[in-house]
């Protein structure tokens, strides 16, 4: 009976070791990543649907927790070909319809903490039509769709990525302002952490040059 038991208590030990080895080698792979790896070496073996990104968009917009986990088990992502930044990891997908590329970002606690989608990474002097007090944010939407979200309690706050910097726009938050620009400004992409610090890329998702090549 006892020969029984130990058996019983083997197989379950066993078991419970590989389910936990298998758990630990998976959390294990999101932390491992190749910023060396080249556009020309197979990114993109699969393409995804962009409803499936936009219900992402959505569920993060609802302040919803989604973790690397969920994005495999959920959404039917996988991650795979990371990139390394200051403020997390990104992966890049390749997605049908208008938006070609989407890029995912997570953080070091394994939850997803950006997505941008575009077409193609406009040049600085693209946006040279934007003047403060007239152009309102319909009209940056209508130029281009990619951008980060950051809202503040009197004003809000988009980061559009260019090919060689960001644009960060602010608007008047008021409903009735018709969200007209009152002020933006270009900053290269390495000049952010010598202002802010390296902390930055946690609001500010960074996107290597390499990868805005479309």
């Amino acid at each position: 009976m006892n020969r029984i038991r130990n058996i019983v208590l083997f197989v379950t030990i066993s078991t419970v070791m590989c389910v936990f080895i298998s758990s630990l080698f998976k959390i294990i792979t999101y932390y491992m990543y190749d910023n060396n790896l080249s556009w020309e070496e197979g990114l993109f073996t699969d393409e995804y649907p962009f409803s499936t990104v936009l219900r992402l968009k959505r569920e993060l917009e609802n302040n919803k927790t989604v973790s690397c986990r969920d994005l495999t088990s959920i959404y039917g992502i996988e991650i795979k070909n990371k990139r390394k930044f200051p403020g997390g990891y990104y992966f890049i997908i390749k997605t049908s319809g208008s938006y070609t590329y989407t890029y995912i970002f997570y953080n070091e606690d394994l939850r997803v903490s950006a997505i941008y989608s575009q077409t193609h990474f406009k040049e600085k002097e693209d946006y040279a039509f934007i003047e403060p007090g007239v152009t309102t944010m319909e009209d940056m939407h209508q130029f281009d769709r990619g951008f980060f979200t950051k809202p503040t309690s009197s004003m809000l706050t988009e980061i559009y990525v260019t090919k060689t910097e960001y644009l960060i726009i602010t608007y008047d938050a008021h409903k009735n302002s018709g969200h007209i620009v009152l002020n933006y400004s270009f900053f290269d992409y390495d000049s952010l952490p010598g202002l802010y610090g390296d902390e930055i890329y946690s609001d500010i998702p960074y996107i290597y040059e390499k990868d805005r090549f479309i």
